[in-house]
Protein backbone atom coordinates (compact mmCIF):
# COMPACT_ATOMS: atom_id res chain seq x y z
CA UNK A 1 0.00 0.00 0.00
CA UNK A 2 0.90 3.31 -0.80
CA UNK A 3 2.12 6.36 1.88
CA UNK A 4 -0.22 8.07 -0.19
CA UNK A 5 -3.18 5.75 0.58
CA UNK A 6 -2.47 5.53 3.76
CA UNK A 7 -1.95 8.45 4.71
CA UNK A 8 -5.46 9.44 3.02
CA UNK A 9 -7.08 6.38 4.94
CA UNK A 10 -5.62 7.30 8.57
CA UNK A 11 -7.04 11.03 7.72
CA UNK A 12 -10.50 8.92 6.89
CA UNK A 13 -10.42 7.46 9.81
CA UNK A 14 -9.87 10.22 12.38
CA UNK A 15 -12.21 12.56 10.34
CA UNK A 16 -15.23 9.97 11.03
CA UNK A 17 -13.75 8.98 14.24
CA UNK A 18 -14.02 13.01 14.97
CA UNK A 19 -17.68 13.16 13.67
CA UNK A 20 -18.90 10.08 15.94
CA UNK A 21 -17.11 11.77 19.26
CA UNK A 22 -17.91 15.63 18.00
CA UNK A 23 -20.98 15.26 16.00
CA UNK A 24 -23.51 14.78 19.08
CA UNK A 25 -21.65 18.32 20.11
CA UNK A 26 -21.27 20.22 17.88
CA UNK A 27 -24.77 19.45 15.23
CA UNK A 28 -27.31 20.89 17.78
CA UNK A 29 -25.37 23.64 18.29
CA UNK A 30 -24.27 24.73 14.29
CA UNK A 31 -28.03 23.98 13.90
CA UNK A 32 -29.09 26.67 16.31
CA UNK A 33 -26.74 29.06 14.27
CA UNK A 34 -27.98 28.27 11.01
CA UNK A 35 -31.79 28.31 11.88
CA UNK A 36 -31.82 32.13 11.71
CA UNK A 37 -29.81 31.93 8.36
CA UNK A 38 -32.51 29.37 6.77
CA UNK A 39 -35.31 31.87 7.76
CA UNK A 40 -34.19 34.46 5.96
CA UNK A 41 -33.47 32.31 3.01
CA UNK A 42 -37.12 31.52 3.08
CA UNK A 43 -38.59 34.34 3.46
CA UNK A 44 -36.51 35.85 0.84
CA UNK A 45 -37.91 33.27 -1.73
CA UNK A 46 -41.23 34.05 -0.16
CA UNK A 47 -40.97 37.57 -1.42
CA UNK A 48 -39.20 36.79 -4.49
CA UNK A 49 -41.79 34.12 -5.29
CA UNK A 50 -44.42 36.84 -5.25
CA UNK A 51 -42.84 39.84 -7.14
CA UNK A 52 -42.15 36.82 -9.72
CA UNK A 53 -45.71 36.24 -9.82
CA UNK A 54 -47.25 39.98 -10.48
CA UNK A 55 -44.32 40.13 -12.59
CA UNK A 56 -46.12 37.69 -14.59
CA UNK A 57 -49.61 38.27 -14.20
CA UNK A 58 -48.11 42.01 -15.77
CA UNK A 59 -46.85 40.30 -18.56
CA UNK A 60 -49.36 38.09 -19.07
CA UNK A 61 -52.29 41.44 -19.14
CA UNK A 62 -49.72 42.95 -21.65
CA UNK A 63 -49.43 39.75 -24.03
CA UNK A 64 -53.45 39.25 -23.73
CA UNK A 65 -53.53 43.32 -24.87
CA UNK A 66 -51.13 42.93 -27.84
CA UNK A 67 -53.31 39.24 -28.96
CA UNK A 68 -56.56 41.40 -28.66
CA UNK A 69 -55.26 44.51 -30.64
CA UNK A 70 -54.24 41.91 -33.21
CA UNK A 71 -57.10 40.01 -33.54
CA UNK A 72 -59.02 43.10 -34.21
CA UNK A 73 -57.02 44.55 -36.58
CA UNK A 74 -56.78 41.25 -38.67
CA UNK A 75 -60.43 41.14 -38.35
CA UNK A 76 -60.76 44.86 -39.82
CA UNK A 77 -58.37 43.65 -42.29
CA UNK A 78 -60.44 40.79 -43.83
CA UNK A 79 -64.02 42.98 -43.71
CA UNK A 80 -62.76 46.42 -44.21
CA UNK A 81 -66.48 47.64 -44.90
CA UNK A 82 -67.28 46.65 -41.16
CA UNK A 83 -69.96 43.98 -42.22
CA UNK A 84 -70.51 41.17 -39.92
Amino acid sequence: MSVRLTFGLAALGATAAGALVFGPVIAPALLRAAKPAAKTATKTAVILAERAGESFAEFMEIVEDAYAEAEAELAESRNPSGEG
